[in-house]
């Protein structure tokens, strides 16, 4: 880990896997303030961001008075007597960076509560609620303000000061550069977005943020702030500057690919061949969880209908246990039956299932599609115009390019589309005069 800043933190709390029983949890809120969480994860605190954002109307982000380390995706949760919680699938590197971020900050981690074991950890729907609990408790308009972004030469100044460097150009840690383009992580915790990227209405480049924070969660812990692209651009040109700074082109990938040999590719044709031979349906094909860490671009796994479940060899133990109880959920009908297989199987049965059964991308063209109809009827327009604007108004450049997107990103699109719409029925609007009159806005925005 670069520890570019020295500061004290306990090496020794951060290996604490102790335990609160969650009642005593509830019961601590009820007279510690939280001063760590993420501040907008209930439906009420994000509607309250946005409308102070579209208020403001300027580059800039959206803070809580009362939050002094604003976590991401509900892995952490930090009370004011200095207890820290982490849910169980924090890497040990991510929680020993925020006790250090906590120190620099002059707040003192007292105690550390948590478990790396998913039957005895925090688990997803422990800490949703949580943190949904405390979001409502402290959104309101008075604790939410809108701070301005700085002009570039002041930003990028006070971006490196005290020793801070840029993780993800740095030579020490060797994170994949093909992400310069888009974002920077630094050693600080802020986690900054290029707008143009990571703020969309779609999802076509949005993925390539999700896939980093997902690839990288020791140091993506706080919320990202956006800014606009020539500040990223800005904070690259400025790294050179400095003696840890790696060149992009010198910057080796992550992982190299090895070639199979003829047994090991006659072996995975004859397990794929008896695989499909049985006719089962594939129900991983679109994510079978409404949480996308269960998308089988994260955890490398297939399910059939038939209750086989196909998972890389390399997942693991934990990652079964939750992927089991996830799915047990959705298919509680289902007789699972695990069997591990190499990592190179799954890939290969995926590309091998579009030619036997509905892809993804065809699921989500024919969701495309109907709300083209919609739209035609809603605007009085022909048809492949209404095909134009449906697939601009969720983030494509053309209805073209909708079919030359990957299964990968169509599965995140379809999942995008579930959310909206499960928006749309829970605060009783027309989901697609809004996002209408959302890429309305934007095209005036964009002239």
């Amino acid at each position: 880990m670069t520890d570019n800043i020295s500061i004290f933190y306990n090496k020794k709390l951060a290996l604490s896997e102790k335990i609160l029983p969650f009642e005593e949890i509830i019961g601590l809120m009820a007279h510690e303030e939280a001063v760590g969480y993420n501040p907008f994860y209930s439906m009420k605190a994000w509607n309250l961001r946005y409308d102070i954002k579209k208020e403001a109307q300027a580059f800039g982000q959206v803070l809580s008075k009362k939050v002094l380390l604003p976590f991401d995706n509900n892995r952490f949760i930090l009370f004011a007597d200095g207890s820290l919680f982490y849910r169980f699938d924090v890497p040990q590197e991510a929680i020993e960076r925020v006790l250090k971020l906590a120190a620099q900050k002059n707040f003192m981690v007292k105690k550390v509560y948590g478990n790396h074991n998913i039957r005895q950890g925090y688990s997803y729907s422990n800490m949703e609620q949580l943190i949904e609990n405390i979001d409502n408790i402290y959104s309101d308009m008075q604790n939410f303000y809108f701070e301005k972004l700085p002009e570039q030469k002041k930003f990028i100044q006070n971006l490196f000061t005290n020793g801070n460097i840029c993780l993800t150009a740095s030579k020490e840690e060797k994170i994949d550069s093909e992400c310069r383009e888009y974002l920077a992580l630094m050693s600080d915790g802020r986690f900054l977005v290029a707008e143009e990227y990571g703020n969309r209405h779609g999802v076509r480049d949005y993925r390539k943020i999700e896939a980093f924070r997902r690839r990288h969660p020791e140091y993506v812990y706080l919320q990202r702030e956006y800014v606009p692209q020539n500040y990223i651009k800005a904070i690259y040109k400025k790294a050179e500057e400095f003696d840890w700074f790696l060149p992009a082109d010198k910057a080796k990938p992550n992982k190299s690919e090895r070639k199979l040999t003829e047994d090991e590719k006659l072996k995975m044709n004859i397990f794929i061949y008896k695989l499909l031979a049985d006719n089962n349906k594939c129900l991983s094909v679109v994510c079978p969880s409404e949480h996308l860490f269960y998308a089988p671009d994260t955890v490398k796994y297939a399910l059939f209908s038939n209750g086989r479940l196909l998972l890389d060899e390399q997942e693991p133990k934990i990652v079964e246990n939750d992927l089991l109880t996830e799915i047990r959920k959705y298919f509680p009908k289902l007789s699972l039956q695990v069997e591990r297989v190499p990592s190179y199987y799954l890939p290969e049965i995926y590309e091998r299932l579009l030619k036997i059964q509905k892809s993804a991308r065809e699921i989500y063209i024919e969701i495309l599609k109907q709300k083209a109809r919609k739209l035609k009827n809603m605007l009085n327009i022909a048809h492949h115009e209404a095909l134009e604007i449906s697939a601009k108004m969720v983030g494509w450049k053309n209805w073209k390019e909708v079919n030359s997107i990957n299964e990968s990103q169509v599965r995140l699109a379809i999942h995008s589309e579930k959310f909206n719409k499960k928006t749309a029925e829970m605060f009783g609007y027309n989901q697609i005069e809004h996002e209408y009159r959302k890429y309305q806005a934007q095209s005036s925005q964009r002239k």
